[in-house]
């Protein structure tokens, strides 16, 4: 079944009830969204009960439009989002409540300020660890963070249907500042340096080995040694090969 609005980089979490949510990411116009839907798996066909037919089902909106955030699963069912959306980067984070099928605030916001494109683990605690991102997408190559918090979720007050939470402090940031990895462009250009246009590429993947003639392994052996990959781009123009620089 085709999704009732068309988002792509979307956030997507596996609920305790096997049904899948997607929510946020980036729709027309290259903005962010607030729309949520749930993937029913389970559901029965109209014309075979036996048989499974998948379909969206439309769920609450989220509080803010998020793009580029974070989604965690939690041990209690719901989903933690974080961060994420444009320019600059959201500190804010919400909870998918997952009997109420409802997105709710939580009160407090990632000490470190808005970060996106970050990395986002459920840690063995029920804790959820968030490292690393920009604070600004926009930027390329540029923003980087390398705070590192541990985020644990408080109690939800049945009042302001909001949640309250906790960071607890981390032994150091992360040894150097990462996010996810930014579009590659690749411009080609002809020996006179005059760009190239109408061109396809696709990435090529070297892989040798290290070997001694003198006293070659067994094949086991050969397989697993010294191993070494490279990628490198191959542009061709109308089926021929072109020559060109990448960056």
């Amino acid at each position: 079944p085709s999704m009732a609005v068309a988002q792509h980089s979307l956030h997507a979490a596996l609920l305790p009830d096997q049904n899948v949510l997607v929510a946020g990411g980036v729709g027309a116009g290259d903005t962010a969204v607030q729309t949520a839907q749930v993937l029913d798996t389970l559901r029965n066909g109209d014309a075979d009960p036996t048989t499974k037919e998948p379909d969206w089902i439309t769920v609450g909106s989220m509080n803010e439009a998020r793009m580029f955030a974070s989604a965690t699963p939690l041990t209690q069912g719901h989903v933690l989002f974080a961060g994420g959306s444009a320019s600059p980067a959201k500190a804010s984070m919400e909870v998918y409540n997952w009997p109420t099928s409802m997105f709710e605030s939580v009160s407090v916001q990632m000490p470190d300020g808005g970060r996106a494109q970050h990395a986002a683990a459920l840690l063995g605690d029920g804790t959820v660890l968030l490292a690393g991102g920009t604070a600004d997408p926009a930027i390329v190559g540029g923003g980087l963070v390398a705070a590192a918090d541990v985020f644990e979720l408080g109690d939800r007050d049945e009042g302001s249907s909001s949640w309250s939470g906790t960071f607890h402090a981390v032994n150091g940031d992360m040894a150097y500042p990462r996010r996810l990895a930014d579009t590659v462009t690749i411009n080609v250009v002809d020996n006179t340096g005059a760009s190239v246009s109408g061109f396809r590429y696709l990435v090529q993947e070297d892989t040798t080995y290290e070997m001694n003639p003198e006293s070659p392994p067994a094949l086991i052996d050969q397989l697993g040694l010294n191993f070494h990959k490279s990628f490198h781009p191959i542009a061709q123009n109308g089926g021929q090969g072109v020559t060109g620089t990448s960056d």
